[in-house]
């Protein structure tokens, strides 16, 4: 036999009994009322009532007013008329909003979804994994903790992901998307949107319309799409994808990447907050504060830096990269690159024959460095050449007192005018300082130094070895003759002391001071001439010194 419990025009609480069918009505004022384990009937009546089914399949009608509903059974059946208040759903199972309720809580720790309707809904997420689904109207919808997809649905919605990673899918409408706390997935959707990522790496993608999108603090993803779309990094080390559009983009604070493919997207960076690049797929001069361009697709495009220090990186087109002022690095990549550091101490790589550097700086205070691959002779106003990979190239100085370094492999290093140092690093290398007081390092191998003539003298050899490192004279240049072309020197050419001891005497080792003489008379009227100074002791003989052509 059912009970049937009627409150009175007061605040009652009705409780049904335990293992009986109830049947509670609340009348007027605000009610509650608690079912047990039967399926029970419940009427809030007027104003605001809270209604608990308890266990069992029951049937709840809040009434007029503000009420709420527990709801515990998926056979639970809530049942709300229009314009009677703004009602609300605490479930602890899955639930989908039905006619005229507008809130929806859900309850526990389990991993359950909910669904709103229509209306303008509320709907609150647990501890657990939620899936909440706002459909219709102008929904906010709150992950609370755990790991939740939000997905707002039409209307302009609000969706806050609280703590976990979670996805939020704005949809359609003006929406706005937090991810608060965690490692957030957004999906802006259609609309004009506003993309708010929080603490945590966030990933945001903006959907169609004009949309802002703030990283937050963390290292942040921003991925436009279409419209003009408003970027901000925030903290962290964020990438910046503007996509199409004509959009506004700045990282803040930490080192960030900018992707972008529009002439008229703009980059904006503030002094002294981080190390920033740009890619870029058109020609692209950088602008204040941000420090690297890389040159995307395979165009023929120009990169400009700006007052920084610069590093520009071509793509694998012919590309004219222009470092301007500052302590720039120059990097054309494949193709056929024009490279022009400016002002400033500049560094750059070639890995093309065709590659031409225009250093029109004269500053006798700067020091610019070519890094090649390649065979290469320094152009006018650079300093240094570096040598890389592992082949068999040659590097060549010009006027002004030159670096030269070798690379793995075995290297010609030729130093022309100027007082210079040249190292041949690993390899066996053949050095040739020429004109100027030169310093010559060979390095590991069995590396050779050069004397064409007399107007060469004047080098220190830093590393000399006796048995593994040669001397190489022309017998044109110290009147040698012919015929001891391609043969080590003759040991009567040769003597140890500080001068030469008879006529024959060409070539004189001082192993108490390293230096290396030439006579061209031997103790004739010619004064001689240090040609070299090496280490002090060695060993040598007339073995150490190949007469060339």
């Amino acid at each position: 036999m059912d009970l049937i419990l009627i409150g009175n025009n007061g605040n009652d609480s009705l409780d049904g009994g335990a293992g009986q069918t109830m049947t509670l009505i609340g009348g007027s004022g605000n009610d509650t009322l608690n079912g047990q384990s039967g399926n029970d009937s419940f009427d809030g009546g007027a104003d605001n009532d809270y209604l608990d089914g308890g266990l069992g399949n029951d049937t709840l009608i809040g009434g007029s007013g503000n009420d709420t509903y527990i709801i515990d059974s998926l056979d639970d059946v809530v049942s709300e008329s229009s314009n009677q208040g703004r009602d609300s759903v605490l479930a602890s199972v899955d639930y989908t909003l039905g006619s005229n309720l507008e809130n929806l809580t859900l309850n526990g720790s389990n991993s359950i979804n909910g669904t709103g309707n229509e209306l303008n809904n509320t709907l609150v997420g647990n501890s657990g994994d939620n899936l909440l689904t706002g459909m219709n109207g102008n929904d906010t919808l709150n992950g609370g903790a755990g790991n939740d997809i939000l997905v707002s649905g039409a209307g302009n919605d609000t969706i806050e992901g609280g703590e976990g990673d979670d996805f939020l899918n704005g949809e359609e409408g003006n929406d706005r998307l937090d991810g608060e706390a965690g490692n957030d997935f957004f999906f802006g959707g259609d609309g004009n949107d506003f993309l708010i990522g929080g603490e945590g790496n966030d990933f945001l993608i903006d959907g169609t319309g004009d949309d802002t999108i703030e990283g937050g603090e963390g290292d942040d993803i921003l991925n436009g799409s279409e419209g003009d779309n408003s970027f901000n990094g925030g903290a962290g080390n964020d990438t910046l994808i503007s996509g199409a559009g004509n959009d506004t983009l700045n990282g803040g604070v930490g080192d960030d990447l900018y992707i972008i493919d529009s002439i008229d997207d703009v980059v904006s960076e503030l002094s002294s907050q981080g190390i920033d690049l740009v890619i870029a797929s058109f020609d692209y001069t950088l602008g204040a504060n941000v420090e690297t361009l890389t040159l995307d697709y395979g165009n023929a495009i120009d990169g400009i830096g700006n007052e920084l220090d610069n590093f520009l990186v071509g793509n694998s087109n012919d590309n004219r990269l222009d470092g301007g002022a500052g302590n720039d690095t120059l990097d054309g990549g494949f193709g056929n690159d024009t490279l022009n550091g400016g002002a400033g101490n500049d560094t750059y790589y070639l890995d093309s024959f065709e590659d031409v550097i225009s250093e029109t700086s004269t500053d006798t205070l700067e020091i610019d460095t070519v890094i090649s691959s390649v065979s290469y002779t320094l152009g006018a106003n650079l300093e240094n050449l570096t040598l890389t990979d592992t082949t068999d190239i040659e590097g060549i100085g010009n006027l002004l007192d030159n670096t030269l370094l070798g690379n793995q492999a075995n290297n010609l290093l030729a130093g022309r005018e100027g007082n210079d140092i040249l190292n041949g690093r690993e390899g066996d290398d053949l050095l040739v300082g020429e004109i100027g007081n030169d310093t010559l390092t060979g390095g590991m191998g069995a590396d050779r130094f050069q004397f064409s003539n007399l107007t060469q003298a004047g080098d220190f050899i830093a590393d000399y070895l006796v048995a593994d490192d040669t001397i190489v004279v022309s017998a044109n240049g110290f009147g040698l003759g012919a015929g001891a072309v391609g043969q080590v020197l003759t040991e009567s050419a040769f003597h140890l002391g500080s001068a030469a001891a008879d006529e024959s005497d060409r070539f004189i080792y001082d192993a108490s001071n390293g230096s290396l003489f030439f006579d061209a008379d031997g103790t004739g009227i010619a004064n001689q001439v240090q040609l070299a100074t090496l280490s002090t002791g060695l060993a040598m003989t007339h073995l150490e010194i190949f007469v060339g052509a």
